[in-house]
């Protein structure tokens, strides 16, 4: 199934937007992470089946606990190469998505609080670890 360009560009910014508040500064990916943030979540949604109805819930705010929205994020997150195989996140290629103007140490902070987090899998885990820090983090990334 192919989705359109446009489509993706869409749903990857309000993954990565997600559960931003008034309080957090959106920052934006530099272009070639752009691309191949879009790429992997092309990719990902043809390996995990996500329907585009729970995508577009994503981009509303709403994140849905059920499997294959955890699949998805765990897969994105996998593809770039920002978890470990227990689902942990990697702090350093986390804080290097982030342009060195931001409040790295305020993000690392709320990072590392949420990646005490565990699930039963390590795609619940990567999904918490998630949801948790696009809650929390002072800093969002948009594109």
């Amino acid at each position: 199934m192919h989705y359109s360009s446009l489509f993706v560009i869409v749903l990857v910014a309000s993954i990565i937007g997600l559960c931003a508040s008034v309080k957090q500064k959106k920052v934006n990916l530099a272009p070639d992470k752009t691309a191949r943030l879009v790429q992997h979540a092309i990719d990902c949604v043809a390996a995990t089946g996500v329907s585009p109805d729970v995508l577009m819930q994503f981009r509303q705010g709403h994140v849905g606990s059920d499997d294959k929205s955890q699949q998805f994020v765990h897969c994105l997150l996998k593809r770039l190469s920002l978890v470990s195989k227990d689902g942990h996140g990697k702090t350093q290629r986390v804080l290097d998505l982030y342009p060195d103007s931001v409040d790295k140490e305020g993000i690392k902070k709320a990072f590392d609080e949420c990646n005490k987090l565990n699930g039963s899998t390590p795609t619940e885990t990567s999904f918490k670890v998630f949801v948790c820090f696009h809650k929390t983090s002072p800093v969002v990334i948009g594109l």
